[in-house]
C-alpha cells in the first residue's frame, strides 16, 4: 500500500495505458456489433484500415501511393466509407469508456479535491480558462502565419480524418467525444498522469514535467512520421494547457477548460462547415 501511494501517478499512468489498448480493441469489438451487420469481421477491419490510410503518403508495394488506393477504394464503394465513418467515431467512444471507469476508481479522491479547488474562486478560475485559451488561439494562429511564410499547406492526417468523420450520420456523437469526452480524458492522461508523475513521483522540477507533458501529447497527435511538420501546431496548444495546468498548481478543471474551449471553436468551424 505504502509503495502505491507513494508510485500512486506512475501505476495508474502504465494501467491507464494499458486500458487504452485494450479500449481500441474493445472499441472495434463494439462498433461492429452495432454497425458491421452483413459483414465479416475480416472485411470490417480491413475498412477500418483502409479509413486510418485515407491520406498516407506510404508507397504500397505495387507501387501506389495508400491514399490514392484507398480512396479509389472508397469511391467505387461509398457504404464502406459510411461504414467506416462511423465505426472510427464509435471506436473513439467506446475506447475510451474502460478508461473513465478506471480513473473514477483510482483518481476520484484528485478529481473531488481539484474540483473543491476550483469552486473555491469559480469567477478567477474561469477568467484563466479564458486567458489561456486567448493566449493558446495567439499561438495557434502566430504558427498559422509562420507556416504560411514557409508555404507550409495542408493539415496533418489526424485533423484530415476527423474532418472527414464529421460528415457522417454519427456527427452530434461525434462532437459530444471531441468536445467533452476527449479533452477529459487527455487531460487525465497527459497532465493528472504524466505530468504528475514527473513532477510528483520523480520529483522533477516542473520545467522537465511541462516539456515531457507536452512533447508527448504533441507528437501522439502527429501519428507518424510524415506529419512531423505540424506538430508546431500541437506544441502550441499543448504549452499554455499545460502551463494553465501548472501554475493553477495542477489543477485538472482548469486544463480541461482551457482544452474545451480549443475544441468548442473546432467543433463550431464543423458545424459551420457540415451543417447540424
Amino acid at each position: 500500500m505504502k509503495i502505491f501511494k507513494e508510485y500512486k501517478y506512475l501505476f495508474i499512468l502504465l494501467g491507464g495505458l494499458f486500458l487504452f489498448l485494450f479500449g481500441s480493441v474493445f472499441g472495434l469489438i463494439m462498433a461492429y456489433i452495432i454497425c458491421g451487420k452483413g459483414m465479416g469481421m475480416e472485411s470490417f477491419s480491413k475498412i477500418i484500415s483502409y479509413f486510418g490510410s485515407y491520406y498516407s503518403d506510404v508507397v504500397l508495394e505495387n507501387g501506389e501511393v495508400a491514399s490514392q488506393f484507398v480512396q479509389n477504394y472508397f469511391a467505387n464503394n461509398p457504404q464502406d466509407l459510411e461504414i467506416a465513418k462511423y465505426a472510427n467515431i464509435l471506436i473513439q467512444v467506446f475506447a475510451y469508456i474502460p478508461l473513465l471507469i478506471f480513473f473514477a476508481i483510482f483518481l476520484i479522491r484528485d478529481f473531488i479535491n481539484d474540483f473543491i479547488d476550483f469552486g473555491k474562486d469559480t469567477k478567477k478560475n474561469f477568467l484563466k480558462i479564458l486567458m489561456w485559451f486567448g493566449i493558446l488561439y495567439a499561438a495557434s494562429y502566430a504558427i498559422s502565419i509562420v507556416y504560411q511564410i514557409l508555404n507550409i499547406t495542408g493539415q496533418s492526417d489526424n485533423e484530415s480524418l476527423l474532418t472527414l468523420m464529421m460528415d457522417s450520420d454519427a456527427k452530434i456523437l461525434f462532437l459530444i467525444t471531441i468536445v467533452i469526452i476527449g479533452p477529459f480524458v487527455e487531460e487525465v492522461l497527459y497532465r493528472k498522469l504524466i505530468f504528475d508523475t514527473v513532477e510528483k513521483t520523480f520529483k522533477l522540477k516542473p520545467i522537465f514535467a511541462i516539456v515531457i507533458s507536452v512533447l508527448i501529447f504533441a507528437l501522439i497527435h502527429v501519428s507518424d512520421a510524415e506529419n512531423i511538420i505540424y506538430v508546431f501546431q500541437y506544441i502550441a496548444m499543448a504549452i499554455p494547457i499545460t502551463l494553465s495546468y501548472h501554475l493553477s498548481k495542477n489543477n485538472l478543471f482548469v486544463s480541461y477548460g482551457v482544452h474545451v474551449c480549443n475544441n468548442l471553436l473546432v467543433a463550431i468551424g464543423y458545424l459551420i462547415m457540415f451543417g447540424i
